[in-house]
């Protein structure tokens, strides 16, 4: 009886005095539709080294923007744009200290049709295809820099007023809508038509760079974070060398 009384004794001040196990949290996230597949590999790499789980909502960067403004509850929010973030700060629904440049994006312009895109500016101001998909540059940064390189090329106000352009909700419907052949072309971004060897199907023309302002992808930590210690410790990871390999791999320029 003794001995029990002992037993049961030692394990009441064990609980009572060693620090409580650690437990998962869920960290709810809002991604621009371009970086959904690489950062579900990202998170998924991360939960298997921590045990932290993710909850994943992508759509255009202007529609989460107003989704988070109206009190949607995401934890992190990985914008395409730069503007976006900033001014999710400078409103006072982000940690200031918190918001870094996670990728550069790289747009592409797409077909599914092989060996096309040899002469991509003679294709676009000459070319017969009906039509050319592109995210709408109200919500997207990617649509942005396509209304840039198609102006740059002299084709963005005929084309538009011909009806050639298809404005898609975000980007992952502009490279649907071009890789189903409802669009002849479309402006994506090079990370959703790279597969895992590194190659591109179809064929693909990468403008220059000084014809479209750069994509400064940035992200955030809200104010409504749940966690906001595990919050950080997912962002200094996203900053780190092992997410910047998987970031670069999947079509991306990293700072």
């Amino acid at each position: 009886m003794k001995t029990r009384f002992r037993y049961l004794l030692v394990t009441a001040l064990l609980l009572l005095f060693l620090p409580p196990l650690a437990t998962a949290t869920e960290m709810r996230i809002a991604t621009a539709a371009n970086f959904l597949g690489t950062l579900q590999e990202l998170t998924a790499r991360y939960e298997e080294q921590t045990g932290h789980r993710f909850a994943i909502s992508s759509g255009s960067s202007g529609a989460l923007y107003a989704q988070i403004t109206n009190g949607a509850p995401f934890d992190l929010f990985f914008s395409a744009d730069r503007l976006r973030a900033e001014t999710l700060v400078s409103d006072g629904l982000a940690h200031e200290d918190s918001r870094f440049t996670y990728a550069v994006g790289v747009p592409v312009l797409w077909s599914s049709r092989e060996g096309w895109l040899e002469d991509p500016e003679t294709i676009l101001t000459e070319g017969s295809y009906r039509f050319l998909s592109t995210a709408d540059p109200r919500n997207a940064p990617y649509g942005v820099a396509a209304q840039q390189i198609l102006e740059s090329l002299g084709v963005w106000g005929r084309l538009n007023q011909e009806g050639r352009l298809v404005r898609a909700q975000n980007i992952t419907q502009a490279y649907a809508q071009a890789a189903s052949g409802a669009a002849e072309l479309g402006f994506v971004a090079l990370s959703q038509v790279k597969d895992a060897s590194g190659n591109i199907p179809g064929s693909h023309w990468i403008p220059p760079a000084e014809l479209f302002d750069p994509i400064e992808q940035q992200a955030v930590i809200l104010k409504r974070v749940g966690d906001l210690e595990v919050a950080r410790d997912f962002m200094a990871w996203m900053r780190g060398e092992d997410a910047a390999r998987i970031i670069k791999a999947a079509g991306y320029a990293v700072q």
